[in-house]
């Protein structure tokens, strides 16, 4: 979600893949999601972005994407 909100075509979405760990000592998930979507000139691109997700309760969820390829 917090990737698509970011996108010039969110449905043009397509999964390539995603990598997953979980931080004890900062008790967050730390996601690598390298994706393909199109830009702003209808062209499909590669993109990789690295984040932190933190769930703070039942029903809230925390992105914080820290880097970009």
């Amino acid at each position: 979600m917090c990737i698509k909100k970011r996108m010039h075509d969110a449905k043009s979405y397509e999964e390539v893949s995603y990598d997953v760990n979980f931080n004890n000592a900062t008790n967050v998930y730390e996601v690598k999601v390298t994706f393909r979507g199109k830009n702003a000139f209808g062209a499909y691109v590669l993109s990789t972005y690295h984040g932190n997700v933190k769930f703070t309760d039942d029903e809230h969820v925390q992105c914080i994407i820290t880097s970009t390829e």
